[in-house]
């Protein structure tokens, strides 16, 4: 069942957007010598984990990855959320519109980019990747623990294995391919949000009945 919209997480959503306004606006015309600018340091350093912390923390308002169907579902609207637009920005708008890309040289221009896709929106198909590792993960997880805690653990050590293996394409192929350098890099921050969703309502429990027990 979907819970509700979290405020507090789009007040925080909204403001990394903020940040990756302020940082493209910075690095295009606001300040010429940006790479030694301490805002823009702060601002690189902070807009990309925080969007990638959120988005594991939503996963607690993702409809259980049980059945064929659920995850079928589930990989259906990433890709719509995430691919889709990445298509559209990089191929079309960017590929065919601004670089020219024509019937004779897209197999040239499109392995060039399976190389070099930073040239683009590389962050939305680095958190389509995250998320069919999670997706995976929690599909497989859910097939084997009902129980929260052995079902987070299950996830997790899933992920860790795809994530490996993500890595040895990387080795094999270069860790350009497919930004797989910024996935496993970002992939801690989403597991992080991941795991701080399934935690807190806990830890907060447990505060709850600390206090109460106080009061008697």
């Amino acid at each position: 069942m979907e819970s509700k919209r979290n405020e507090k997480v789009d007040i925080i959503r909204g403001l990394a957007i903020l940040m990756v306004i302020l940082g493209h606006t910075i690095t295009s015309k606001f300040i010429s010598d940006y790479e030694n600018n301490y805002l823009y340091k702060i601002i690189f350093s902070l807009q990309i984990p925080l969007f990638m912390i959120i988005s594991g923390y939503v996963t607690i308002f993702t409809k259980p990855l049980n059945t064929v169907k659920s995850f079928g579902l589930y990989v259906v609207k990433r890709a719509v959320s995430y691919l889709l637009p990445w298509f559209v920005w990089t191929i079309i708008l960017r590929g065919v519109l601004l670089d020219s890309w024509t019937i004779t040289n897209i197999p040239s221009k499109f392995n060039y980019l399976l190389w070099h896709m930073d040239t683009g929106y590389w962050f939305l198909f680095s958190l389509w990747t995250i998320c069919m590792i999670w997706g995976i993960s929690s599909f497989i997880a859910n097939k084997f623990a009902q129980k929260d805690l052995p079902n987070i653990i299950i996830t997790s050590f899933i992920a860790i294995v795809l994530g490996l293996g993500l890595l040895a394409v990387g080795i094999t192929l270069g860790l350009s391919f497919l930004s797989i350098k910024f996935t496993l890099y970002y992939l801690p921050f989403f597991f992080i949000g991941y795991l701080f969703s399934k935690f807190y309502p806990i830890i907060e429990k447990k505060k709850y009945f600390i206090l109460e027990f106080n009061r008697y």
